[in-house]
């Protein structure tokens, strides 16, 4: 029969890195930012993300709640 993958096992709260994405990526940058407790930074970065022009017409509207969340969850953080 199939051989099984070998499962990796984390402690609850342990982070694994490949969870941030890629190093040059956008989630990554958000990410390590608030890992780093820069979270102004990440604010900024998700601001700017918003503010950027897309060539999808109703890109900004489907994504400005989820960008929104995504600021409250920072600050949350930051305030804790």
């Amino acid at each position: 029969m199939g051989e099984r993958a070998l499962e990796v096992r984390r402690k609850p709260g342990e982070l694994d890195m490949n969870d941030l994405g890629h190093v040059n990526s956008f989630r990554y940058q958000v990410l390590t930012s608030v890992l780093n407790e820069d979270f102004d930074f990440a604010v900024t970065k998700l601001r700017d993300f918003l503010s950027q022009d897309s060539e999808y017409p109703h890109f900004r509207l489907k994504v400005e709640r989820y960008v929104a969340h995504s600021i409250d969850l920072i600050l949350a953080i930051k305030a804790k």
